[in-house]
């Protein structure tokens, strides 16, 4: 249970730009734990109109967009030692902001169910998502020894691709 503590604890530090990934520890392990985590997560969160099993598909193709995407940039730039960190911290921080977003989802639903009400849910939203950019690049400027202009352009290409790959994966998603 301690261990979980502390892992948690440095997920938050990472959300908070305290720690920096390379803080985390170099565990094939704990990359395995969070890339399990996240891809549940992905498929809860998937967007409307998938149903179940296309949740699954959408997760496993958003996951390893995102490995691969990584994994990738590491090695191009020659930081293939790096990877696991990287994965994990980002991963981790991810999931951790996708559970902070599960209630919001949750009361957006019911706004707009109700038809009133959507716009604090929807800022709040709009701030995880931000932040969680923030967090890339963070995370980027730090695994990439980049400036953190380099690594903002970097994020915004990498999810604009994953972007594009997954709508046109799945083109009745409209985001």
């Amino acid at each position: 249970m301690n261990a979980l503590y502390i892992i948690l604890k440095s997920f938050f530090h990472l959300c908070l730009f305290r720690y920096k990934p390379q803080d985390l520890p170099h565990s094939r392990l704990l990359l395995t734990v969070t890339l399990i985590f996240y891809m549940i997560l992905s498929g809860v969160l998937a967007p409307e109109p998938l149903v179940f099993p296309q949740h699954l598909v959408w997760s496993v193709v958003e996951t390893s967009l995102l490995v691969v995407l990584i994994s990738s940039l590491l090695y191009i730039i020659k930081r293939p030692s790096r990877i696991v960190q990287t994965l994990t911290a980002l991963l981790g921080t991810n999931s951790l902001l996708s559970l902070l977003s599960l209630p919001l989802m949750i009361w957006l639903g019911q706004a707009e169910s109700l038809n009133s009400g959507k716009d604090i849910p929807t800022l709040l939203l709009l701030f995880l998502m931000f932040w969680n950019m923030s967090i890339h690049v963070y995370v980027l400027h730090h695994a990439l020894d980049i400036s953190v202009f380099t690594a903002l352009v970097i994020t915004i290409i990498l999810l604009a691709l994953m972007g594009t790959v997954l709508l046109s994966i799945f083109p009745i998603v409209q985001l």
